[in-house]
């Protein structure tokens, strides 16, 4: 294994500086100056995601805190890691009490794969071409995709972003006054999917690198006004963001008959859409007022305003595709006003007694008119959706009301002990929803008790039950298709096929729902420099009245940590944490057409999903000091496991050609070690180094198996290959000067 520490010894000349000390006014802080080298095996985007350090690679440390001061007046500057990807700076001056103005820079990356493929030219644009000569087929077959080895081509799948901000900030008396403005800029190139084909047997996909040209503008305005009795702060915030491509283009590497004596020629050049323009304004009012008897007013009012008018893209970009009617309005005009108002009343009458109510409005007023669109499937040449059809369909304001009322009581009941008890009541009211409203009851009892001496412990428990109006599909149904298609369904099937999901369906959001979380706490702390503690939660969640649909849901989790200082100079922690979430779901296999009533209603076309997912985490370190406290040494490791399971069970009526089997067991697992050492030289000049081990592994059976642009799978051209397993050693050397 290569041990290069191309930078070992950066900065030595600084041990020629005289010693210092800081001031009460003058320059204080310090300065850290290093490098190191990175050795991993294989290449991994996982190990370096979000600093770059993903190969072999020597780097620079580069690290300050400095500052200083004259009287009242300062001047702060910060600044980290900035000799790798991700890196930042802050700074900050003004006068103690009065003002202060800040500057702030970073920079973070974010690795999405290095084993990424595409036959596609011009990866990084919005125009996506085929090499010439490229032969189209039906799959990714060989013999229909004889170019397609020759025509593999990396490529780079990461974002950068850049983030500014400045800001002001002043204080008079009770009065402060801030303003803070903002810009990011993300960069890169990212995944998406592109899709052609009419229906199911002939639909084709693949994986497009996306161009990424983000830009987010942040303003902010805060004025606040603090009185012994009385406080009220206003706040105004706007965030606008753009995005410099509006659409992204690519040619089709597939080429499908649809089959029946018709031909659906796909688009040779087919388009995606990508996230629109769109800006957010929030005005929001607070305060709070002290009233007698120890009791507190509080309240929050915020209006805020969500918008996007962006010009909507036609219908189809195929030349083939005959369109008779075009996109209903020319910008999409979507508009949702949101209100937000919370009400808080504390109060403490008598000693040992407190009382808490609250009430929350939230409310959503959705500006998007309801307006039929005509499709055209995936670009394919083909009529546009015919009134009479499935694909006609009108855009929903979807809304909703939320009222929440709280209530809740402490009492000391013994010394030292304090019993809670709680009531939440949930209202939410929906438009274009299968359930119009929901009503949720909870109710919470804890107590914490610290009336053994060195112990502490604490046990809660919460129960709530969400039952709602009956589950209506033709709420949602009737609403998004058109009369003509409902009326042509009715005729051909009958008025019982009206409906997209199974009938017995219960979205869990909307479903009727039994909750149960409970949980105990303890801390034992036998000496003044060691303590023990113990964590252990349950969670489950009922859905009884879901024939179809999740099920049921379980969560369990016990973390155990403890710590002991045996010495000044040397401090040792550990911990271990276990969870295990557990998840039922039934589903029910139906074709649409003239099958869709008999399947629907064959209880033998069940099935049964099953998920287990087990996770374990580790952890120890040890904090030393030695050599008259010239010398640290700070060691952490820590070791973490997860696995999961999803099994399933069919009813015998299931077809053999798509009955669901067990899913190979997902597996994972981290192991790091951290050793960092600090000697003092002098009494402002030190000398460090650091050690660190990764070793990752991973067996993920919808990666591990699939190539980028290969022939894995025949309808698909995948664009991002498996995660790969790593270990890694990275080194480092630093020196600090203290000012």
């Amino acid at each position: 294994m290569k041990r290069k520490f191309g930078m070992l010894v950066l900065g030595l000349a600084v041990l020629g500086l005289p010693d210092a000390s800081r001031a009460a006014d003058g320059p204080g802080g310090t300065l850290t100056l290093g490098g190191g080298f990175i050795d991993a095996r294989p290449e991994s985007f996982k190990l370096g995601e979000y600093n770059g350090l993903y190969k072999d690679k020597a780097f620079l440390l580069g690290g300050a805190d400095l500052s200083y001061g004259q009287g009242a007046y300062y001047l702060d500057f910060r600044a980290y890691d900035i000799g790798l990807d991700k890196r930042r700076a802050y700074a900050e001056a003004g006068r103690l009490g009065a003002y202060r103005l800040f500057v702030e820079y970073s920079e973070t990356p974010k690795l999405i794969s290095n084993s990424s493929a595409t036959v596609l030219d011009g990866a990084g644009s919005t125009n996506l071409t085929l090499p010439g000569g490229f032969t189209r087929g039906t799959n990714t077959s060989l013999a229909q995709m004889p170019d397609l080895a020759d025509n593999r081509r990396s490529v780079r799948l990461r974002l950068d972003r850049k983030s500014a901000k400045a800001g002001f900030y002043r204080t008079s008396g009770a009065t402060e006054v801030e303003l803070t403005v903002a810009r990011e800029r993300k960069e890169g190139t990212k995944y998406i999917g592109g899709t052609s084909g009419y229906s199911g047997g002939q639909t084709r996909s693949v994986g497009l690198p996306e161009p990424v040209d983000y830009t987010t503008d942040v303003l902010r305005l805060r004025a606040a006004h603090t009185k012994e009795a009385f406080q009220a702060e206003f706040q105004y915030a706007l965030s606008d963001f753009s995005n410099g491509d509006r659409s992204l283009t690519f040619a089709n590497p597939f080429d499908v008959d649809a089959g029946g004596g018709v031909l659906y020629d796909y688009c040779d050049e087919c388009r995606v859409s990508l996230p629109p323009d769109n800006r957010h304004h929030r005005l929001s009012l607070s305060g709070g007022l002290n009233l007698p008897y120890h009791s507190r007013l509080s309240a929050t009012l915020e209006y805020g305003i969500m918008e996007q008018d962006e010009n909507l893209l036609p219908y189809s970009h195929n030349s083939g595709s005959t369109v008779t009617v075009d996109v209903p309005k020319g910008r999409a005009d979507a508009e949702i006003d949101v209100t937000h108002l919370a009400l808080n009343l504390s109060s403490r009458p008598v000693a040992g007694f407190g009382l808490r109510a609250g009430y929350r409005l939230y409310k959503t007023e959705n500006k998007l008119s309801r307006t039929l669109f005509r499709y055209v499937k995936n670009d394919t040449a083909q009529p546009q959706a015919a009134l009479t059809e499935a694909h006609a369909l009108y855009s929903l304001p979807y809304d909703y009301t939320q009222n929440q009322f709280k209530l809740d009581g402490t009492y000391s009941v013994l010394p030292a002990t304090t019993l809670r008890l709680g009531y939440v009541r949930d209202v939410i009211n929906r438009d274009y929803r299968e359930v119009e409203r929901t009503d949720e009851d909870s109710y919470k009892v804890s107590v914490s008790t610290a009336y053994v001496p060195n112990l502490s412990v604490g046990l809660d428990y919460m129960q709530a039950d969400r039952r709602g109006t009956d589950y209506d599909e033709s709420l949602l149904y009737d609403k998004y298709h058109t009369q003509e298609y409902m009326d042509d369904v009715v005729a051909t099937l009958g008025a019982d096929a009206l409906f997209d999901n199974h009938p017995l369906m219960r979205k869990f959001d909307v479903a009727s729902r039994d909750r149960l979380r409970y949980g105990a706490n303890a801390t034992l702390t036998p000496t003044h420099n060691s303590s023990l503690s113990l964590f252990v939660n349950y969670g489950k969640d009922d859905y009884k009245d879901s024939a179809v649909g999740l099920r049921q849901s379980k969560t369990s989790s016990v973390t155990l940590d403890g710590a002991i200082a045996p010495s000044e100079n040397a401090s040792v922690y550990a911990f271990y944490t276990w969870e295990d979430l557990k998840a039922r779901q039934r589903g029910w296999a139906y074709n649409g057409g003239g099958s869709k009533l008999a399947h629907s209603a064959d209880a033998d076309r069940k099935w049964t999903a099953f998920h287990d997912d087990d996770i374990e985490t580790w952890g120890l370190g040890a904090k030393l000091s030695f050599l008259e406290k010239k010398a640290d040494l700070d060691v952490d490791y820590s070791f973490s496991r997860s696995s999961g399971s999803i099994r399933h069970t069919a009813g015998s009526d299931i077809s053999s050609a798509v009955i669901p089997t067990d899913l190979p067991e997902l597996r994972t697992r981290l192991k790091t070690l951290s050793v960092t050492g600090k000697y003092r030289l002098r009494a402002n000049l030190s000398v460090g180094a650091g050690y660190r081990y990764d070793d990752f592994e991973s067996d993920d059976w919808g990666n591990d198996n699939f190539e980028p642009s290969s022939t894995a799978v025949t309808n698909v051209l995948t664009l991002v290959g498996p995660v790969s397993d790593y270990e890694a050693h990275t080194g480092m050397v630093f020196l600090t000067y203290s000012l």
